[in-house]
């Protein structure tokens, strides 16, 4: 897993091709694909657990 950070108003064109309307707004993408959104901040626990149940329902 890797993660990264967007500076929403220098790179718009990426930032409207997410729809990513507040900040923050976590996006974990697969393949290319959006698998799961979060918007609001979280401590860093409340991330992996969101990251994990996400990657989790991938695998049903």
């Amino acid at each position: 897993m890797r993660l990264g950070k967007l500076d929403t108003e220098a790179e718009q064109a990426i930032a409207g091709r997410y729809a990513i309307r507040s900040i923050p707004t976590m996006v974990l993408i697969h393949k290319g694909r959006e698998i799961a959104r979060q918007s609001g901040a979280m401590p860093p626990h409340a991330i992996v657990q969101w990251a994990q149940g996400a990657m989790m329902g991938m695998a049903g």
